[in-house]
């Protein structure tokens, strides 16, 4: 890595930078863009964490025998922006959530996840209509 990546490494990324990165969250997610997360973050139905490596953005989601923390973006460097999930649960316990869920590409599943204490609890599948 040549060091000038390394410094850039080492002091984080700035706010552009988490933006471009969450804007590709936005379109790989394909359902919503950034007016939709300017929104539900100003009205507070969304929420970002955010540390000099990245940022996590979640929601509460109500279902009928759960209060579901639904981690709805992830952006950043690893493993520092990580370094927000603990912040991130209690969050979510604060406000009543009993488990914290995401939907991720198989690659976090399989190499981040268990890292961290994620399991797969299921798969989500998609098809155009």
């Amino acid at each position: 890595m040549s060091e000038v990546l390394q410094i850039n490494h080492d002091l984080g990324l700035s706010d552009q930078e988490v933006g471009v990165r969450i804007q590709k969250a936005l379109d790989r997610d394909g359902m919503h863009d950034w007016e939709h997360l300017d929104r539900q973050l100003r009205n507070g139905s969304a929420r970002m964490f955010r540390n000099p490596h990245g940022a996590w953005i979640v929601e509460i989601v109500n279902f009928p025998l759960k209060r579901v923390l639904n981690v709805w973006i992830v952006a950043g460097q690893l493993p520092g922006v990580m370094d927000l999930q603990e912040e991130v649960k209690a969050y979510g316990r604060k406000y009543g959530c009993h488990i914290m869920a995401t939907t991720c590409r198989l690659g976090w599943s399989r190499s981040i996840g268990p890292e961290y204490g994620w399991k797969v609890h299921a798969v989500q599948m998609a098809q155009e209509l």
